[in-house]
This record gives C-alpha cells, sequence and structure tokens, in this order.
C-alpha cells in the first residue's frame, strides 16, 4: 500500500491553518484564514453611492448580445465588480481572479436578492475581458459614456434641480497616459518624449469653484493618439460635453475655461456660434505687444521689496480668423529684484474672454481663471487614484476602460465631497485608505447578512453613512429575482494561490 505524498508548499499554503507560529510571543496562535473577512468593506459604500443615485437603472439599458440562458453573470453585475475594483484602487484587470472571493465585492456586486452571494464567487479575468468587448460594441459606446458621467450629474441635480439660475464651469485640457507594448494609435510624442495615448478629459464645477463640499467630477473623457495636438477635435469633444451638461441640466448657464493650446479660430468660432461663454489664455503676438507696450513698462524710480500684481482690459482683439472680437485682459506680474540676478523687468501673459464686462470684471476673470488650476489637480488626483492601465491592443477598448476609469473617479469624488462637508480638504488616496478599504467581518445571522467594521474605520463609516442618507431618488430600483446558474467547472471554487493565478 503507497503511503500518502506529503503537501505540497502550495497545498499547504493554500489550508485552512498554517504551520507558522510567531516566536516573538508564544501566545499567538496558528495562522487561520477565514473567507468572510474582508479588507475592502468600502465597496459596499460604492454600490450604495450607485444605488441612492438610481445608476444601476441605467445599466440596465445597456446592449447585452449574449445568450440569456447561458449567462450567468449578468451586465450590471459585470460593470459593478470592475467599477467597485477601479474604485477601491485595483486597477489591473488580475485582481479580479483574487477579488472574486471577498465577501464584500460579493455582496456589492451580486445583483440579486438575498444571502446567497455569499456562497458564490464574482466573474474571472477573462470574463471582465468579455465585458470589455461587448461596452465597446458601437450599440453601448456613447451610453456608458453617459453612465461614466452620471455620479457628478445625478448627484447636482439633488441639489440644483434643473439648474435654474446656476453658473457651470466646464475646464478641459489633455493630459499623457503612457503606454506599454503595441497599442493601436499610441505614438510617441515628442514633447513628453515617451510612447502614449493623449486623451481629453472635461471638469464641471458649479461656478468654477472647488471648495471643501462641493461636487465636482468629469463630465467627459475622449481618448487620442499619443502625438496628437493639443487641441486635435477639441470641438466635437466640447460639443459632446456641453451636450451632456445641458440634456441633464437644462437652465444651467455653462462657461469654458481654456489653456493657450485651446484659444484658435475653431474653438472661439465654435462657442461663439453656441453662445457659450468662454476664458482662457492667450499667447502673444504683435498686436497684442503693441497694445499692452505702455503698461508693462516699469515707471522710474525704486521698486518696492515686494510683488505687485496688476489687471488692466486693454480693449477688445480679433484674430482675421475669428468671427467676432473679444475682451483682451492683461495681467501683469513685477517680482522685486533678486541679489546677483539680472533684471528682466516684469512678466505679463493675456487673457481672451467673452463675459461682458458688466457680468464679470477684470479681477474677477483672473480669480476665475485661476481656479482652473485646481480642475488640473484633480487631473493629477485622477491618475494617482485610479492608475488606469490601458493595456488592450485595439483603440477602441483603451476608451472604453478610459470611460470606466471616469466612472470610478466620479464616484469616489462625489463620496470625498460628502466627507469633506464635516472634514478638512481630502485627498482621494487618503478616502480608499480610511473609508474604503477598511477592514470588517462579514457574519451571516438567519437572513441577515451583518457588518463589523475595523474600529480604525469606525468614525469615517459613521459620518459616510450619516451623509449617503441625506439623499435618495424616487423609487429607488429593487435587486433582481433571478435563478442562480452553478459556476463553471473550470472556476477556482476558492482563492487560488498568488502563483497558480
Amino acid at each position: 500500500m503507497k503511503s500518502k505524498p506529503e503537501n505540497s508548499p502550495l497545498e499547504q499554503a493554500s489550508s485552512s491553518e498554517s504551520g507558522f507560529r510567531f516566536t516573538f510571543n508564544r501566545a499567538i496562535g496558528p495562522i487561520e484564514t477565514c473567507e468572510n473577512i474582508t479588507s475592502d468593506a468600502g465597496a459596499l459604500i460604492v454600490r450604495e453611492v450607485i444605488h441612492r443615485l438610481g445608476i444601476d437603472r441605467m445599466l440596465d439599458r445597456l446592449n447585452d448580445p449574449r445568450m440569456a440562458s447561458r449567462v450567468r453573470y449578468s451586465l450590471t453585475e459585470l460593470i459593478l465588480f470592475r467599477v467597485a475594483m477601479l474604485t477601491l484602487g485595483y486597477s489591473a484587470q488580475d485582481d479580479a481572479d483574487k477579488l472574486a472571493h471577498d465577501a464584500a465585492f460579493r455582496i456589492a456586486a451580486w445583483d440579486r436578492s438575498g444571502d446567497r452571494c455569499l456562497a458564490e464567487r464574482l466573474a474571472s479575468q477573462p470574463t471582465q475581458s468579455r465585458l470589455i468587448n461587448i461596452v465597446s460594441a458601437d450599440e453601448n459606446r456613447e451610453a456608458f459614456a453617459n453612465i461614466a458621467a452620471s455620479p457628478l450629474t445625478e448627484r447636482l441635480a439633488l441639489d440644483i434641480g434643473d439648474g435654474d439660475e446656476e453658473r457651470g464651469t466646464i475646464d478641459v485640457d489633455g493630459y499623457p497616459e503612457k503606454t506599454y507594448g503595441n497599442q493601436e494609435l499610441s505614438r510617441y510624442n515628442g514633447h513628453h518624449r515617451q510612447t502614449e495615448y493623449y486623451p481629453f478629459v472635461a471638469g464641471l464645477s458649479l461656478n468654477g469653484d472647488f471648495n471643501c463640499g462641493a461636487t465636482d467630477g468629469f463630465i467627459g473623457a475622449k481618448l487620442r493618439p499619443g502625438n496628437a495636438s493639443g487641441a486635435a477635435d477639441a470641438v466635437a469633444f466640447i460639443d459632446e460635453c456641453l451636450d451632456r451638461a445641458t440634456r441633464r441640466f437644462p437652465g444651467l448657464n455653462i462657461d469654458f475655461r481654456f489653456d493657450a493650446a485651446f484659444m484658435i479660430a475653431d474653438v472661439i468660432n465654435h462657442l461663439d456660434a453656441r453662445n457659450a461663454r468662454f476664458i482662457g489664455r492667450m499667447k502673444g503676438n504683435a498686436v497684442l505687444h503693441e497694445m499692452a507696450e505702455h503698461l508693462v513698462n516699469r515707471k522710474p524710480g525704486p521698486r518696492p521689496d515686494y510683488s505687485r500684481e496688476y489687471v488692466y482690459e486693454i480693449g477688445k482683439y480679433g484674430a482675421k480668423s475669428w468671427n467676432e472680437k473679444h475682451r483682451i485682459i492683461l495681467v501683469v506680474i513685477d517680482d522685486p529684484p533678486v541679489v546677483g540676478e539680472l533684471d528682466f523687468g516684469p512678466h505679463w501673459f493675456y487673457l481672451v474672454t467673452s463675459h461682458p464686462e458688466e457680468s464679470m470684471s477684470a479681477n474677477e476673470a483672473l480669480e476665475h481663471y485661476r481656479n482652473r488650476g485646481t480642475f488640473e489637480d484633480r487631473i493629477g488626483e485622477f491618475n494617482a487614484a485610479i492608475d488606469l492601465n490601458l493595456s488592450h491592443s485595439e483603440f477602441r477598448k483603451n476608451e472604453t476602460l478610459l470611460q470606466f476609469a471616469i466612472f470610478a473617479f466620479n464616484l469616489l469624488s462625489v463620496i470625498r465631497a460628502e466627507l469633506e462637508v464635516e472634514m478638512v480638504c481630502l485627498d482621494l488616496g487618503r478616502v480608499q485608505k480610511r473609508l474604503l478599504n477598511a477592514g470588517a467581518w462579514i457574519v451571516k445571522r438567519s437572513r441577515r447578512i451583518v457588518l463589523k467594521i475595523a474600529e480604525t474605520a469606525a468614525g469615517w463609516w459613521r459620518l459616510a453613512l450619516e451623509r449617503l442618507n441625506g439623499f435618495m431618488i424616487d423609487s429607488p430600483r429593487r435587486l433582481r429575482r433571478i435563478s442562480w446558474r452553478s459556476c463553471p467547472v473550470h472556476a477556482h471554487l476558492s482563492t487560488p494561490h498568488p502563483m497558480m493565478e
């Protein structure tokens, strides 16, 4: 009779009890695993935000071409799982195989009533890849782009209704998204000295302010080739964002802010044709320098030892390619001399705006434009918190991944804004670590699922849940009552060892 072979190291590592013992304190017993302990309890908060804002109803409208009789995971469940992963900081698609067994993700992603979700596993990485194929199809792309912006728009709608008497500002900019491999239309960008995509993102904020507790986020995004110029395809993207905002808020007065790359004739003329106000930085030219010459030269006399800033209206200007003339504002900054350095005089820049002087003075226009700096910070937060990885070979699929990332960022931004009402300004990374990446023990009691949150996160959770109680749509969508299909035979029924993933 053959003796039973000893367990392999992989089998030992995946068993429920480890033979390892701590030596610094021998009172610590053996290490055991528990499938209902999670370090990502915040996935449930993400799902609650989606539910309370009515976004799950929008997901139902997407077209699913799969044969219904052979589907185990609905399209809504797959999207909920992927967005929750991104919101909690899991950007790699391979993380799906591990998180498919996490108790919090299982509860948050299943779109079916009851407590059986704790006994099931979520979709694997290959299924998540097929999800991108479905969402990137022509019949779903526009609808999903609207859904990606919906956490922002639906949260704003609770405060401003259709936007009457309110002003919203849309900031537009591009940023480099580095690529690795041979992704379609990724190109070498000489300015950034890397192979990349160069997407547009557009942020929407009320009155252009990003105060603590104010809701803001991305109203749109568009993926572009890495070698695209600063304003290539800008007109179509501006139209898309403007239409999306005005459809949701027909009474909202929209204006735009841009950097100098967007202040070209095509953009300016198009905004004029749509009666959309704008302000942007203007590149200097001989005509503008002549208009400003008498204001940028110092008068004779000693210079003060503090910086001085002057704001001037220097008249209206219109290039030959512009359909209309617009106000030009000159901003002169004169810094005190530095010992040992040559004095090159003051430096200055120009702003061009279609806001009339009676509704926005030169000083107010400068303050309004400078608030755009916070939008640029938002792009940095987006890259840090979501850590987007455009790894598909096809351009349209990478564009869909970008929309998933926008969806996750907007959810994070809504959660952050609710916390900031009671706390100081927060960065998204802190929201993820303190609130969403919280430890919890999930217990079944009769037909209820009880969440026991780690004490270190309890204060953040109490505040977040109190704020969530403050908004709710009418007649929220109910969970589905559909049959459960068995898990495929090739699926890991328990968490696979890292070396086996």
